[in-house]
């Protein structure tokens, strides 16, 4: 899957974890895999809504952007296999906040291990 792709996928999966838990300033310091899953699932109504959103979005093209490139080298194998068609943004983002609704063991390993866990399950490579 390509960057833009995943990033749309991810403000909706976040969407689902919010449940109407306000994003705190530490979430910006993406400690952990939960901090991500909550800027993802930012509602409407809360005051770092765009920044939120926008954080969770960037963070996720850049992740699939380093994939990509350490893919294109010969001694790397890729870890997940995007499906084809691509999900959207919003699609991409819907299905990390439904993942992380549903694995809680996952949310206290470092953002960057908990994005690779998500991707490899939800588009592994056969």
């Amino acid at each position: 899957m390509q960057c833009k792709q995943l990033i749309v996928l991810i403000p909706l999966a976040l969407s689902a974890l919010a449940a109407g838990a306000e994003v705190a300033p530490e979430n910006f310091q993406l400690k952990e895999t939960r901090d991500l899953a909550a800027l993802c699932s930012v509602t409407a109504d809360d005051p770092n809504n765009v920044a939120a959103i926008h954080f969770c979005a960037g963070y996720m093209e850049g992740f699939d952007s380093y994939r990509n490139l350490a893919f294109e080298q010969e001694d790397v194998r890729a870890q997940y296999c995007m499906s084809n068609p691509l999900p959207t943004r919003d699609q991409a983002i819907s299905l990390f906040v439904d993942w992380a609704k549903n694995h809680p063991e996952e949310m206290s390993q470092p953002a960057v291990l908990g994005l690779l866990s998500f991707a490899k399950t939800t588009w592994p490579c056969y």
